[in-house]
């Protein structure tokens, strides 16, 4: 490491050992009150593992909330994360299929939780995939909790660009759920229909110990054709289903246990042609994650285990219309252990952990058929307050990889509260990432697709220094937020183009040395007044490789939403326009246009226990292959949609 990182490494370290030789503990938490309240829309856990104030917590932070998904025709959490502040879509090449990014770092470098648990990471270890889309039914969804920046020091690998967090809904005291339908119709009858429907169901089986929480989604979308060639699809067509139950036993106020489960059985047709002809692709999708955790409060100490796995398979065969079949199989499967503790020296709250994780592969393009590789960590965590407003988060992680040895992942945040309404935020954090079993493989071999790829046993992992420092400002009617972020990469992994054959590109995993991502990032949510609200985001990005001067692909330097509601509550009546702005991107060695979508949508409260919404996505229909064939996904034409929710 540089000398500079050493010393910011020895500076958290010092920070938290000098705390935890302070002195003496104590029970009491200044979050004993938001802990009670997890469900509440006012809480954050992501940012530290501890519940908080989203106001009081380290990072730029974002959330959906539960309000946000019932109004929305959102079928998976991409959906309804594409019109927040840093995060942009990237394509898969494949059916019109779209990833997250965060601050213009790849995919990859987004972790996505399930209840603060790791699902497999499979954006990055099978070809086009886009599957950590859709893990639990939208009906068992509470909120998700979005931050952006560093977070290696708490999750370790892939939380180089941030963490996705969906918090799944909690069992009541009472019985009770809600039903939910949706429909969808394209204006221009170019097939693409979509149907859904949703339950979830939750409550006690012995009061106040033991609690039962139900949930499933199936839904159904048609290909779209290319309105060039309709024996190919520009939109591939889905069949989805998800399930979720959950089990909660607490034996006393002191100790919980949960047993949970949550499984997607997915069924994906797309059609396409290469040099041999056109061919379908049936992708049959399995995923899963089950586990079990523990929380118990001995002594002055708050204490957690969480055991699980989580799985995903893809089983691909391709048949081309002359009768020939080729084969595509991949099998991602993560086990891990995580252990946390948490514990008060006087005004400061220590959180120590530890993670063992082993992930394994198995694939048709390697020709060992498969592999693993095992990863373990300890972390340490101090969230010290100095005065009343002014506050440091510092966080140390140690990760070791089998195959690469360790790093360390040092984090340091402050917190300077200038007023009662205005936050002054500032933070630094060194992440740490592992290339995937196939980059690192030299029997990795993909040819099934329209390229070939090759692993390379001689990439190097990734290493990042971030920072960011922002102001944020709450007032009564007005909430406004402004981040600068600089990312710089080391050994950022890429595919490098490294010869052709024909008209098929040959791809190699290699490193670039150097990358760097720079920005700003606003948000801003105004009541205007007599039922109006005004939401909007903007995001100025600045992505280039810095080794061949050179723009990264896929990173728009302007992109923005905006959303204008109004409420008319005595009616129980909404209604909303909103906007989406992607700009001009480097994109396939093409410079991609600029373009924009328009959505309207209302809902109508039908009686205190059923909800009517309707709506049009995509108002102007546009179509991106009309702008550029750079463009290596689709948005949807022009759809109008209806949904019907009822609670009991």
């Amino acid at each position: 490491m540089k000398k500079w990182e050493n010393r910011v490494v020895g500076a958290v370290a010092a920070l938290i050992i000098g705390t935890a030789a302070a002195g003496p503990g104590y029970a009491n938490t200044p979050d004993d009150e938001a802990v009670e309240s997890l469900n509440s829309d006012n809480v954050v856990v992501t940012a530290t593992k501890n519940a908080m104030d989203p106001k009081d917590a380290p990072g730029a932070i974002s959330i959906v909330t539960r309000q946000d998904i019932e109004e929305s025709n959102a079928r998976d959490i991409l959906e309804l994360l594409r019109d927040r502040a840093g995060v942009i879509l990237k394509g898969r090449s494949v059916g019109g299929r779209k990833t997250l990014t965060f601050r213009g770092l790849d995919d990859k470098h987004t972790l996505i939780l399930v209840d603060g648990m790791r699902i497999s990471a499979s954006n990055a270890a099978i070809g086009h995939s886009d599957l950590e889309n859709n893990w639990v039914p939208m009906e068992n969804i509470q909120r998700i909790e979005v931050v952006r920046g560093p977070l290696s020091a708490l999750y370790g690998s892939e939380a180089m660009g941030g963490v996705v967090n969906i918090i799944t809904r909690s069992a009541g005291k009472k019985w009770g759920g809600s039903v939910q339908t949706r429909g969808s119709l394209r204006a221009d009858g170019n097939d693409g229909e979509t149907g859904s429907a949703g339950a979830w169901i939750s409550g006690p089986l012995v009061k106040d110990k033991l609690s039962l929480s139900l949930s499933a989604e199936y839904s159904n979308e048609e290909p779209t054709p290319d309105k060039e060639d309709e024996e190919v699809y520009e939109i591939e067509g889905k069949e989805v289903a998800t399930g979720s139950v959950s089990l909660a036993y607490t034996p006393s106020e002191d100790v919980s246990m949960n047993l949970f489960f949550n499984g997607t059985d997915e069924e994906r047709e797309y059609r396409n042609s290469s040099r041999s002809g056109y061919y379908t692709d049936i992708y049959d999708i399995k995923k899963y994650q089950a586990g079990a955790n523990v929380a118990a409060k001995i002594g002055a100490t708050d204490n957690q285990v969480k055991l699980y796995r989580s799985y995903v398979e893809k089983d691909r065969p391709r048949t081309y219309d002359s009768g020939s079949v080729s084969e595509s199989y991949d099998e991602v499967i993560n086990s891990v252990a995580d252990l946390q503790t948490g514990f008060m020296l006087w005004d400061t709250r220590v959180t120590l952990g530890g993670e063992a994780r082993k992930e394994e592969l198995s694939s048709l393009t390697m020709t060992s058929g498969s592999d693993d590789a095992v990863h373990t960590a300890l972390f340490a965590q101090d969230e010290l307050v100095l005065w009343d407003r002014l506050s440091l988060t510092g966080g140390l992680r140690w990760d070791h990889h089998d195959a690469f040895g360790s790093e360390p992942s040092p984090r340091i945040y402050a917190l300077y509260k200038l007023t009662d309404a205005v936050n002054l935020k500032a933070g630094y954090g060194h992440a740490f990432n592992a290339p995937t079993i196939k980059q690192v493989s030299g029997d990795y071999h993909a040819t099934t697709g329209p390229h070939e790829f090759y692993g390379n046993p001689d990439v190097k992992p990734e290493t990042s220094d971030n920072f960011e420092a922002g102001v944020e400002l709450y007032l009564k009617r007005i909430q406004a937020k402004v981040f600068y972020f600089h990312n710089e990469i080391d050994d950022l992994i890429d595919w490098n183009l490294i010869g052709t054959n024909g008209s098929s590109r040959i791809y190699q995993a290699d490193n670039i040395d150097e990358a760097r991502t720079r920005g700003v990032e606003t948000e801003l949510g105004v009541d205007l007044g007599y039922g109006f609200d005004l939401s909007g985001a903007y995001t100025y990005m600045d992505a280039k490789d810095t080794q061949n001067d050179a723009r990264l692909d896929g990173r728009p330097r302007h992109s923005a939403a905006a959303r204008l509601k109004y409420t008319y509550a005595p009616f129980g009546f909404w209604a909303s326009l909103s906007w989406d702005y992607t700009g001009e991107q480097y994109l396939n060695e093409e410079n991609a246009p600029e373009f924009y979508l328009w959505h309207f949508s209302l809902g109508k409260q039908i009686t205190d226990f059923l909800d009517l919404k309707c709506g049009v996505e995509n108002i102007e229909d546009v179509r991106l292959a009309d702008k550029s064939d750079a463009f290596n996904y689709e948005e949807r034409g022009r759809t109008f949609w209806v949904g019907l929710t009822a609670k009991f």
